[in-house]
């Protein structure tokens, strides 16, 4: 799946939990696989200020700095049963920079499960970005890992 793929849902107008602040909803990629099989990955990008210091780099920071973690959650199915999903190449651009990529030239390769679960996060002075977000191949997990 590309992000092109993922198909836009309303957006709450404040939702905050533990990840912060809902930033922004990329929306779902869905997809029936075989008739056993079906792709449903959900993913928001969630804004949380970082005070005093940084979780990252543990350096003191003047101006304000914004964490954002991107949260993914799998509704995948197997035979009709829940199940996590891996994504092969996920890859985050902000502001049209590509951020993984130093890190993970082929984008990297992670397992989200059925509970919201941080794909990535990073952390900028910036306050108001545009973040996009893909990745190249997902799999439902065939071994019903939840």
């Amino acid at each position: 799946m590309k992000s092109n793929d993922f198909m836009v849902v309303e957006t709450p107008t404040m939702v905050t939990n533990s990840f912060g602040e809902l930033y922004e909803d990329k929306g779902r990629a869905q997809k029936e696989i075989s008739s056993n099989e079906t792709l449903n990955v959900s993913v928001k990008v969630f804004r949380k200020r970082v005070n005093l210091r940084s979780q990252k780099s543990f350096r003191n920071y003047d101006n304000t700095l914004y964490g954002y973690s991107i949260v993914c959650e799998s509704s995948s199915k197997v035979n009709n049963n829940l199940t996590s999903t891996w994504l092969f190449g996920f890859w985050v651009r902000v502001n049209d920079v590509p951020i993984t990529q130093p890190i993970y030239p082929r984008g990297k390769d992670i397992m989200i499960y059925t509970k919201p679960t941080v794909a990535h996060y990073f952390e900028t002075e910036e306050e108001e970005i545009k973040i996009n977000i893909g990745w190249v191949e997902s799999v439902p997990d065939p071994k019903i890992i939840k």
